[in-house]
């Protein structure tokens, strides 16, 4: 491999997959190729293994925004511009809840606001992005169509939890605990499977199965993670998943016909 191209991060995970693989199916998958991009094949994703049969193609990544917790002062600010998009609102009573453990993205406050237009739209008190199948009803559901369920699924990623409309109080942020779902990261997860779906889709097409190899970088994951652990929906481009958790010595792998995590021990 050519170490001037891919980080030592992504040199490291894919010696890791190569063991894995080698160890999980007795495919001896060969040397990494660095693709990314650099070269002619037209191929975005950071390695292929073209000697396996199949093919291999994988994506690195890192798993670590999620699990920070935003400062007050940028909670604030937030706070202060949603008042201002709020202001010729009919209502600027607000509680927005956002999950308390979560980088305060560039997507995070639009999201917000397509909820919040929503509300005013269907005239809804309250509504969480996670929830909306129990606070809308079926028939609500169903006139205000797929971008109403998409804008919520985005918001729900987004790290929203839930906002309500009330009688006195301003507008207030609160995070929110959230349980199992979080803890076991799946929504970090499907956002790094969402990231990864067009450079990974490309080596789909041309024959690759496809691997997504995440470094989760918490160092209270093994406590959320276990094989009775479901991940995510995989999208169609993503053929398995890894989640490696160094802190650990452990991997978690899952694939598309099979969601439920297996354990593994991280190669040394």
């Amino acid at each position: 491999m050519n170490s001037s191209m891919a980080s030592e991060q992504e040199l490291e995970v894919a010696g890791w997959i190569t063991e894995l693989v080698q160890r999980q199916y007795g495919v001896n998958v060969g040397p990494a190729t660095e693709r990314d991009g650099k070269d002619d094949s037209g191929l975005t994703n950071d390695f292929t293994f073209d000697e396996a049969v199949p093919p291999l193609a994988l994506e690195v990544t890192r798993l670590r925004d999620d699990f920070d917790s935003p400062p007050l002062d940028a909670l604030h600010r937030m706070e202060k511009r949603l008042e201002r998009f709020l202001a010729d609102k009919a209502c600027g009573h607000w509680t927005v809840g956002i999950r308390a453990e979560t980088h305060l993205r560039s997507d995070l406050e639009p999201a917000a606001r397509r909820i919040v237009e929503w509300m005013l739209a269907a005239e809804l008190m309250r509504l969480g992005p996670g929830t909306y199948v129990h606070d809308v009803s079926p028939d609500l559901i169903v006139r205000l169509g797929d971008p109403f369920m998409r804008d919520c699924e985005q918001a729900r990623m987004a790290g929203v939890i839930m906002i309500t409309r009330n009688d006195a109080g301003g507008l207030r942020i609160v995070p929110v605990a959230e349980f199992s779902d979080s803890k076991s990261l799946q929504r970090p997860v499907a956002r790094a499977f969402a990231n990864k779906t067009k450079s990974l889709g490309r080596a789909r097409e041309r024959g690759y199965v496809t691997m997504l190899a995440a470094d989760v970088e918490r160092e209270d994951a093994r406590v959320y993670l276990a094989g009775s652990v479901r991940a995510p929906g995989f999208p169609p481009q993503i053929d398995h998943l890894w989640l490696l958790v160094r802190g650990a010595n452990k991997v978690f792998y899952a694939k598309r016909d099979d969601r439920r995590l297996q354990e593994l021990d991280l190669p040394r």
